[in-house]
């Protein structure tokens, strides 16, 4: 189902769990599956009161009943986000990489709800993603997604390629400390 990614992302930022790397992919039948390596941002560790909390919020999420902004701007006040780390933002649009998928790239450093709020984004504009390769190495995020219209169209307007672009560059750094 769309926003199935950002949902997830954003349950797990929303109680300070990090995403490491993983693989979030849509079979050709629809069912998705989505693999995370997760730690806890806070550094203490996430124990089973906290997961039991995460894995109830998810489907709460998918209900709309548990509400990912408001809980991500609670966590943002309550735990004041890292300085980021010197490393500079790119974001690549490519076309020849895939026959039939546009492939996003990102490369920046790491803040709480990135994940969240470059899926989130897509969602909103209709884009669909049908393979996401996450990866925190250190304090950098390298991610790529595979992504068209929902339509099942290519993103390959020069145009809308650079209001892509532009907006993705946005969300993040509305997510800088």
């Amino acid at each position: 189902r769309p926003g199935l990614l950002q949902t997830i992302a954003g349950t797990l930022a929303g109680y300070n769990a990090s995403v490491l790397g993983g693989v979030a992919h849509t079979r050709d039948d629809g069912v998705a599956i989505e693999v995370w390596h997760v730690s806890d941002a806070l550094g203490i560790g996430i124990d089973d009161r906290r997961w039991g909390r995460i894995l109830q919020a998810v489907p709460d999420a998918l209900t709309g009943v548990f509400q990912i902004d408001e809980r991500l701007a609670e966590v943002r006040a309550s735990y004041p986000a890292s300085p980021l780390a010197d490393i500079p933002t790119v974001v690549h649009i490519d076309n020849s990489a895939s026959r039939e998928y546009t492939v996003l790239e990102v490369s920046a450093a790491d803040r709480r709800g990135l994940l969240y709020g470059i899926t989130r984004l897509l969602h909103d504009r209709h884009i669909d993603i049908h393979l996401a390769k996450v990866d925190t190495i250190g304090p950098e995020v390298v991610d790529a997604f595979y992504i068209r219209r929902s339509n099942g169209r290519r993103i390959d307007d020069p145009d809308e390629m650079d209001r892509l672009r532009d907006a993705v560059l946005h969300i993040l750094e509305e997510l800088e400390p």
